[in-house]
């Protein structure tokens, strides 16, 4: 396609920057942020790209094994980050400033935005898909038990995978959330994670009133928002 090695052409009646930094940002890819002034009238984003994490996860990756260039996935990940912005992930702001929610909702977006540009524009499902892959689930950890639940939440929504061991009841309950997300808007998927986060924190409660009538709350216990931001760049990158 036209547009196969330019994404930025996706977002050509916005006003976006690219910076690449030659670094990298923890377990980052890349971020896109938003800027206003003007009372709101003038919008511009930024979008930087963390070259050296990107290279790190990459050559690290099976595309080496195939052929598959460096820039192509560097594409792959700017168009995701270009659909965040034609897609309307900064129309609504997240209702709960958690790492647990932010986790679910990047997942629940990150498909919702993907799946809209692969249907808009058919010629970039391929690096997208290629991108997401490199990644895969090389980089999920169940460190207690809220972060198997959102890493299986990642494998179902991301990956379109059922993890072995994955809780049956979890998955049951976010399937439809996910597919449901994935085909609407993004005040939808804000719903979506509103309902996952609750079920969520219903479990740990369940968990630790357990753990109490057996006597073994310790240092070990899980808080809610156990999932902190170094967690979310380990698994989100």
């Amino acid at each position: 396609g036209g547009h196969i090695m330019r994404p930025l052409l996706i977002v050509r009646d916005r006003n976006v920057k690219l910076v690449i930094n030659e670094g990298g940002f923890g377990g980052v890819l890349a971020t896109t942020k938003k800027f206003t002034s003007g009372s709101g009238k003038n919008v511009h984003y930024i979008i930087e790209l963390y070259r050296g994490r990107c290279l790190d996860v990459y050559s690290s990756s099976w595309l080496v094994g195939k052929g598959i260039d460096f820039d192509t996935f560097l594409v792959g990940v700017i168009t995701h980050e270009v659909a965040h912005i034609r897609y309307g992930t900064f129309r609504k702001q997240e209702p709960i400033l958690n790492g647990l929610f932010s986790f679910i909702s990047h997942c629940l977006e990150d498909s919702r935005i993907e799946h809209a540009l692969a249907f808009e524009f058919p010629s970039y499902s391929k690096v997208l898909s290629l991108t997401l892959s490199a990644v895969g689930d090389r980089f999920l950890i169940d460190s207690d038990m809220m972060t198997k639940y959102a890493n299986d939440l990642f494998a179902l929504s991301r990956l379109g995978m059922i993890r072995s061991g994955a809780d049956e009841d979890f998955i049951s309950f976010v399937l439809p959330i996910v597919l449901s997300s994935r085909r609407m808007s993004r005040e939808n998927e804000i719903v979506g994670a509103l309902a996952i986060y609750d079920y969520l924190v219903a479990k740990e409660n369940e968990h630790q009133d357990s753990s109490i009538t057996q006597g073994k709350i310790d240092s070990s216990s899980i808080a809610v928002a156990s999932i902190n931001d170094k967690d979310i760049e380990r698994i989100v990158a």
